[in-house]
């Protein structure tokens, strides 16, 4: 059975906009909407010479069972971009083009995970989503708002 964590004090950082502020990147990377009932329970920040700047966000929806987390991260090297591995299912990917940049869509098992790239910045989110909750995700992102 789904046991919601505990939160004895709420993250220092709310949204994934509020953490990318911290690091000083930019925040047009961030969605701008997340389905309803998502609540932050978990946030950090990295900075790194070797590795690039990290944000990180997990939220929880106690109601509906289902968890969040995303991620973006900016490289220093370009050659250590997309050396990020994904655990996906059988399930084909689907390639979701918004902005000039392409999001792939991948199942694994009840969870969907959203992953692009846009020069040395990665972004994932992952969790107990639908496809449509996806695309509305990726539509959310005020960097990509524009062409589909």
């Amino acid at each position: 059975p789904y046991t919601p964590p505990e939160v004895d004090q709420p993250p220092e950082h709310q949204t994934m906009a509020e953490a990318l502020e911290a690091l000083g990147m930019d925040t047009s990377y961030a969605p701008q909407w997340l389905p309803e009932g998502f609540l932050p329970v978990e946030s950090s920040i990295r900075q790194d010479d070797t590795f690039g700047d990290m944000a990180y966000l997990f939220l929880t929806d106690p109601v509906g069972e289902r968890h969040l987390s995303l991620s973006i991260q900016s490289y220093p090297d370009p050659s250590v971009v997309g050396s990020t591995v994904y655990e996906k299912d059988g399930t084909p990917v689907v390639e979701y083009v918004r902005g000039g940049a392409t999001f792939y869509i991948m199942n694994n098992l009840d969870s969907k995970t959203v992953v692009w790239m846009d020069g040395t910045v990665e972004g994932s989110f992952s969790g107990g989503l639908t496809q449509e909750e996806c695309i509305q995700i990726i539509d959310s992102i005020p960097r990509y708002a524009g062409e589909t």
